[in-house]
C-alpha cells in the first residue's frame, strides 16, 4: 500500500494505491463524512483479489486540502474532482465503492458517467432526498450541526455525533467507538463544515428518478440494525434492475466497521465476477 499526493486545481489530494498494475478493472473507494482514505486499509489488507485499489480522502477530508472556497466541496465540483482523479490514473472503467456520503457520490458519478463505471457498491447510502420539504429540512439540519462543528472541539462533537440513534449499536463496541473518535478528531473544521453546507444529503440532486435507468450491476450493503438505510435500501433494491441488497446481520450504520469479514465476504463475491 502507497500513500500518494496529487494536485488537482491547486489543491492536493492525498490517495492510497495498491496493486496497480493489475489489468483488472480498478476498485476506487470513497469515504463518508468525517473519514478518510484509511478506513478502507482493512480491505487493502484482505481483499485478497487482484484488482488495482484506489482509497481518496475527498476534500475537505483527512490529510486532503481543506480550501475555504465553499464552491468546491458541491456536488458538481466533487464529480469533476473525481473524475479529474481516475484521469491521473488513466483509468478509463472503474468499479466504485463509496460508504454513507461517499455512496452518495459514487452512485452521482455513476448515474453521471455510465460509460466509465462497470460495477458500483453502495454501503449505507441513498439517492438523495425526493420531497422538496424534507431536503429543505435536511439542509437546515446540516447548517446547525455544521455550526456545532464551528463552537465544539472536534472530540467534543463526535462524542455527541455517535449517540445518535443511527450510530446506536456501535455502543456494543465501546474500543472502536472511542477509536472511530479520535480518528475523526484529524480533521479539519473549515473543511467539514464545508462538505455539509456543500453536499449534505439535502444538498445533492435526488437520483431517485435515475436508478431505474442504470443498467450496470449494483451491491448494496446495510446493517440489520441500521432501520433507516436498510428500508431505503430495499427501496433501491426494488428499483434498481440489476441490484442485490445484502444485510450485515446485528450490525448498524458503519456495518463495515461493525463486522468487517462480513462485509468483506459481500464485497468479494460481487467483485470476483469481474476478474479475468
Amino acid at each position: 500500500m502507497q500513500e500518494v499526493f496529487i494536485s488537482i486545481d491547486g489543491n492536493n489530494f492525498r490517495i492510497l494505491t495498491q496493486n496497480l498494475e493489475s489489468k483488472n478493472k480498478p476498485f476506487v473507494l470513497l469515504h463518508g463524512f468525517a473519514g478518510s482514505a484509511n478506513i478502507w486499509k482493512f480491505l487493502f489488507e484482505n481483499l485478497n483479489l487482484d484488482f488495482p485499489l484506489i482509497a481518496i480522502d475527498l476534500i475537505g477530508h483527512g490529510k486532503t486540502s481543506s480550501p475555504k472556497d465553499y464552491e468546491l466541496y458541491i456536488e458538481s465540483s466533487l464529480l469533476d474532482q473525481l473524475n479529474k482523479i481516475l484521469t491521473h490514473f488513466n483509468i478509463q472503467e472503474t468499479i466504485l465503492l463509496g460508504y454513507s456520503m461517499g455512496g452518495r457520490l459514487a452512485l452521482s458519478f455513476a448515474i453521471n458517467n455510465q460509460n466509465r463505471i462497470k460495477g458500483l457498491i453502495l454501503e449505507s447510502s441513498s439517492p438523495g432526498i425526493e420531497d422538496e420539504n424534507l431536503r429543505n429540512q435536511r439542509i437546515q439540519s446540516d447548517l446547525s450541526i455544521a455550526e456545532q462543528i464551528d463552537s465544539k472541539e472536534l472530540k467534543d462533537f463526535f462524542t455527541e455525533w455517535y449517540k445518535q440513534p443511527v450510530f446506536s449499536s456501535l455502543r456494543n463496541i465501546p474500543n472502536k467507538l472511542e477509536s472511530l473518535i479520535e480518528r475523526k478528531t484529524v480533521n479539519n473544521k473549515t473543511g467539514l463544515t464545508n462538505s455539509l453546507k456543500g453536499f449534505s444529503t439535502g444538498k445533492m440532486k435526488s437520483y431517485w428518478n435515475d436508478i431505474s435507468e442504470m443498467e450496470i450491476p449494483v451491491l448494496l450493503v446495510c446493517g440489520s440494525l441500521d432501520t433507516k438505510y436498510y428500508e431505503i435500501m430495499q427501496k433501491m433494491n426494488s428499483l434498481i434492475p440489476n441490484s442485490t441488497l445484502k444485510v450485515n446481520v446485528g450490525t448498524g450504520h458503519i456495518t463495515h466497521l461493525e463486522k468487517p469479514d462480513e462485509f468483506l465476504n459481500f464485497v468479494r463475491s460481487f467483485l470476483r465476477t469481474f476478474l479475468e
